[in-house]
């Protein structure tokens, strides 16, 4: 849908709602009650009416107290502190079924293991990094002797001073680098000719 077709389709502020738009709020309304109700919502949505179910959920969650009933409450509590202090627990959970989890959803309950993992591999890299530092020499003594040959070139493939070309720069003449530039690759020029 472009978006002149959008702006055709929503209306003045102050116009009276006509047929078509009472008609796309009721249908509207009742996908929000029916996501609110607990239904799922339909396979078939304009990402518009996506995103204005998603944003009615998030309101909906933010203006909404979760109350549980005393005896739910008083054994989730129980629970935890059963398991923070890792004694069994005195009241009996209530009778509510765990809720079996979608195939697509993975619990986050890490095994033991896995939240050891990165202690165990600090432990050992701070045990390695002690057992270098214990037993390594004091001084370590090394010579290398590293000869660095020259290779013999012709004059022609030497470079060779400017000095004599350019002559002492006066004040006067500092800003005529180019010139002096231009000068000495003339002169380089000729030497490869």
């Amino acid at each position: 849908m472009s978006d002149d077709e959008k702006k055709d389709l929503i209306p003045e502020p102050d116009a009276s709602s006509d047929e078509v738009e009472q008609a796309r709020a009721k249908s509207f309304g009742e996908l929000v009650d029916g996501l609110l109700a607990g239904e799922s919502t339909p396979v078939a949505l304009t990402p518009d009416h996506r995103d204005l179910l998603e944003a009615a959920t998030m309101v909906r969650a933010s203006n909404r107290d979760a109350e549980l009933d005393s005896k739910r409450r008083a054994s989730l509590i129980e629970r935890a502190l059963a398991d923070a202090m890792k004694v069994p627990t005195a009241i009996a959970p209530v009778a509510d079924p765990p809720t079996p989890l979608p195939a697509d959803v993975t619990p986050l309950r890490p095994r033991r293991v896995l939240r050891a993992v990165p202690w165990v591999a600090a432990t050992v890299a701070a045990a390695a990094a002690l057992l270098l530092a214990l037993s390594r020499p004091d001084t370590i003594t090394r010579t290398e002797t590293v000869v660095i040959e020259t290779p013999k070139l012709s004059a022609m493939h030497r470079s060779r001073p400017a000095d004599p070309l350019i002559g002492k720069i006066e004040r006067i003449d500092s800003g005529r680098a180019s010139e002096r530039l231009d000068m000495i690759f003339a002169d380089r020029m000729t030497g490869y000719r």
